[in-house]
């Protein structure tokens, strides 16, 4: 029996011979924060979308499965591993699935925009009226 053995483990395989290997280990590309709900008011917000992942790789953002570009709407932001989506004064048409995509992961989450609160422009006053004139 051969004893493969590296600093955190040691593996015993019947017949087989070790041999070392040079390579590093790769580690797999994940999100270590992904896409959570959020929910905003139209016009009212801009929504800042956040994903980071345990490497650096490059990414792309979709809405409703069709491809987000930047534009004077949409803001994609990159700094090493952080990833941001920035969506300016979101409407309800925007409302739904974005994702965020690398070649191997995805990470998901909705949006939800609440209609815009009602503001009145004068204080209301109490009125009396009289039915029938």
């Amino acid at each position: 029996m051969k004893e493969v053995q590296s600093a955190e483990n040691s593996l015993t395989l019947p017949g087989v011979k070790a041999t070392p290997v040079d390579e590093p280990v790769v580690e797999a590309l994940v999100f270590t924060k992904g896409i959570s709900e959020r929910m905003a008011y139209e016009e009212e917000e801009d929504v800042e979308i956040v994903v980071i992942t345990n490497g650096e790789t490059s990414v792309q953002w979709f809405f409703a499965g069709e491809v987000i570009t930047q534009s004077e709407k949409y803001t994609i932001f990159k700094d090493g591993v952080v990833h941001k989506l920035i969506i300016r004064k979101v409407r309800k048409s925007e409302a739904g699935r974005y994702t965020c995509k690398s070649e191997t992961v995805e990470t998901s989450g909705t949006i939800v925009v609440h209609e815009k609160p009602v503001k009145f422009e004068e204080p209301l006053v109490d009125q009396t009226v009289t039915l029938g004139k």
